[in-house]
């Protein structure tokens, strides 16, 4: 029986252990390992262990069945506990390009049109953008390429993201 207890109160190592013990459970089932170990009465130990926060590996009667590699996921209640994602900028203020010392200082209240009626305001802890259906659709799409990219580079230059957000 795999249904286990209310999935509420399941960590994420839990949650995730259970749906990939399920996945293994169709596989064996269905003769896409080309073997079952469950094709006869005989009782079958199952563990798992839990290798990182990613993977976890299977065993079967115990020999290595797969090696479960699974995204970070978390639950509501578990997200309720980190906080803001979005920090707020720590920049602010602008300062045009120097080329004597090759820099230029975007922060909040940075304003810069894009043309075409399309312009974009770095806020507290975004860039907005502005303007949306006065141009084409890849208008829109690249206006959206130009937020997502400042807004990144912002949040970078702040130390506030990092390379597995």
């Amino acid at each position: 029986d795999v249904k286990g207890e209310d999935t509420e109160t399941l960590n994420h190592f839990d949650e995730h252990t259970r749906y990939q013990f399920t996945r293994m459970l169709f596989a064996y089932g269905t003769g896409m390992t080309g073997q079952n170990p469950f094709a006869n009465d005989e009782k079958v130990e199952i563990t798992a262990d839990i290798d990182s926060a990613t993977h976890t590996s299977f065993y079967v009667n115990g020999q290595k069945a797969f090696t479960a590699i699974t995204g970070m996921s978390y639950l509501p209640s578990e997200i309720q506990t980190f906080g803001t994602v979005q920090q707020p900028f720590k920049t602010r203020g602008y300062k045009p390009y120097n080329p004597s010392t090759n820099s230029i200082t975007i922060g909040v209240g940075s304003r810069f049109n894009l043309g075409n009626g399309y312009s974009m305001t770095v806020q507290e802890d975004f860039v907005w953008g502005e303007g949306y259906g006065n141009g084409s659709k890849a208008d829109d799409e690249r206006c959206n390429m130009m937020i997502g990219g400042l807004n990144s580079l912002i949040h970078f230059a702040d130390q506030q993201y990092f390379s597995s957000m």
